[in-house]
């Protein structure tokens, strides 16, 4: 009799090992499928111009620049030949050509109107790097900015964003070469600075801090928020605006 109690103890104990050995890769699951997977990233920064025309300098302390000694700097679009070749795929941190963009007609009605200016619009893709690994990518004022005027529809509306379509990307490793810019010391700032980092765990997080001056005014807009694939997130400040999509990317062949 207390033998039987005794197996039917250590069963008891095996079944307890296997089912918490269980939980656990159904934990790790999500992680691992996440960590093949690649995102397509965009940021639009613009001013709010009334602020800028009232502000007192007077009342506006000086902020402090963002810390971007370890952001990336991310390597020129393809050109239009590249994008029509073979070799026309696209590398970890790389900018997306203007066809790619998903927030042009938000950046048109911005630019047409008279209360907002566009100061900065990029898009990439990247594969998940890990919370460990992620890594802040710099948004600074481009030369130039995308062409922004979309035409208009007939009833005065801009024409849509553009589709997703696939993407081919780059499969990269660790000994991977990733965007165009290393670690050191602190460059000059641009006169629009900043950075965007993408950490992808259980949750998708995007942490921001982007920095605009103009004459003796300058603006901080510092914030980490969870986000949702494919929506449009509105980052708010009195005198800065960023809105930013994060998208799973279906790579091509």
């Amino acid at each position: 009799m207390e033998a039987g109690k005794q197996q039917h103890s250590r069963c008891l104990r095996r079944d307890r090992r296997r089912l918490a050995w269980l939980g656990c890769v159904l934990m790790l699951l999500p992680a691992l499928a996440q960590a093949e997977r690649w995102y397509k990233v965009e940021a639009l920064v613009f001013k709010r111009s009334a602020w800028f025309e009232s502000a007192d300098p007077a009342l506006s302390p000086l902020q402090r620049t963002p810390e971007l000694y370890d952001a990336i700097e991310l390597t020129p679009p393809p050109t239009p030949e590249a994008t029509q070749s073979a070799e026309g795929q696209l590398g970890a941190f790389q900018q997306l050509p203007e066809a790619a963009l998903n927030l042009m007609s938000a950046a048109s009605r911005l630019d047409r109107s008279l209360a907002f200016e566009p100061l900065v619009y990029v898009a990439w893709v990247q594969p998940n790097t890990g919370l460990a690994r992620a890594r802040k990518v710099r948004l600074r004022e481009p030369e130039p900015l995308p062409t922004l005027r979309l035409p208009l529809a007939a009833d005065g509306t801009v024409a849509g964003d553009q589709a997703e379509e696939p993407i081919s990307v780059i499969e990269m490793d660790d000994s991977s070469s990733i965007g165009g810019g290393g670690f050191g010391e602190q460059e000059a700032i641009s006169a629009t600075d900043g950075f965007l980092r993408l950490r992808v765990g259980r949750t998708l997080n995007v942490d921001l801090d982007v920095y605009h001056q103009e004459g003796p005014l300058t603006v901080r807009l510092a914030e980490s928020r969870r986000v949702l694939f494919n929506d449009i997130h509105y980052f708010d400040h009195p005198g800065l605006g960023v809105l930013v999509r994060v998208a799973p990317v279906e790579l091509g062949d």
